[in-house]
């Protein structure tokens, strides 16, 4: 897959350049390239370059009806995109024959998919006189591609990872996208002794001895970064950076049954200072998109002291 990726990068990017320096045939053969695996993004960049530039439709009718096939496929798997573009397909005969029929039909294919109601009036006249004003009173019943923001579509997920299991992340992407996390754990900080990987120093000779028993962890992570897009709107890398705060504990049992000084117990936690630090931490991570639902998971590590793994599952809104 990272191959294909790579390669997918690599025309769209050239077609790009090509479009910068308006050599509108160059960029034709690139953006075809990605039609083998009917790439979302070289589809686009081809209907843009068969609206804008209508001199070289002639050179592009093999493209398109590749265009369309594609678009074909996805409009009957419900897909919102592919349905709206196929209307125009229709509409302007892009690849195909134009059938005001069809391209009506796919439209409110489109409408319906949204879950609003538009009211588009002498529906026939408007569509095959203007266009524009059809995607303006769709556009204006739409409530931006999220919640939170006409810009970007949005997720809420929970996050878990072996030192901090409970957790959340907001994130935001389209053709890139930036997320914020905060994580932290469950247990609690309480201690009474202060001591080291090797002893408690502040118990003397009047506190029984003791061993090392349990163990365990208050840790606290603040996060953000940026998603960088691999697959279309479909899988982007991630690379973000925070602040962290771990504090570790180990419980101290007394040998010989007595209780400790400070708590009367024979057991008792201790704060160990040498294996407790706090500071930056970086991570790298992965998110896939499927339908509603995002998965997002990763690595991190606080000043390359530590590595901990994380896992995100949320929704898309």
């Amino acid at each position: 897959m990272t191959s294909l990726n790579v390669m997918a990068q690599d025309y769209n990017a050239q077609g790009d350049f090509a479009l910068e320096r308006k050599d509108y045939q160059s960029a034709r053969t690139w953006y075809s390239e990605g039609l083998v695996s009917c790439d979302r993004y070289s589809i686009r960049r081809l209907t843009d370059i068969w609206k804008e530039q209508p001199e070289i439709r002639a050179s592009m009718r093999l493209s398109m009806w590749k265009c369309y096939s594609c678009l074909a496929s996805l409009a009957e798997q419900q897909d919102q995109e592919a349905m709206f573009l196929i209307s125009d397909y229709f509409k302007m005969g892009i690849g195909i024959a134009s059938d005001s029929v069809k391209a009506e039909y796919w439209l409110k294919e489109y409408v319906k998919s949204l879950g609003i109601s538009v009211d588009l009036p002498a529906f026939d006249t408007l569509y095959i006189a203007d266009s524009q004003a059809i995607n303006q009173a769709v556009t204006a019943k739409m409530q931006g591609k999220s919640l939170l923001s006409d810009r970007f579509y949005s997720f809420l997920a929970y996050t878990y990872s072996r030192f901090e299991p409970m957790g959340g992340t907001l994130g935001f992407y389209d053709k890139f996208g930036f997320y914020l996390s905060y994580r932290t754990g469950l247990n609690k900080g309480d201690y009474v002794y202060t001591g080291n990987n090797a002893k408690v120093p502040e118990i003397g000779i009047e506190n029984p001895p003791y061993r090392f028993a349990s163990e365990k962890w208050k840790c606290d992570m603040a996060t953000g970064g940026v998603f960088i897009p691999v697959l279309d709107r479909k899988i982007f890398v991630s690379l973000g950076g925070g602040y962290t705060r771990r504090q570790y504990f180990r419980e101290i049992v007394s040998l010989s049954g007595e209780v400790f000084e400070k708590n009367g117990e024979t057991s008792a936690w201790c704060y160990n200072t040498e294996a407790s630090y706090k500071g930056w931490n970086v991570e790298i991570g992965l998110l896939l998109k499927w339908k509603r639902l995002v998965f997002f998971g990763g690595i991190n590590s606080t000043k390359f002291r530590d590595s901990d793994g994380f896992l995100s599952a949320g929704y898309s809104f």
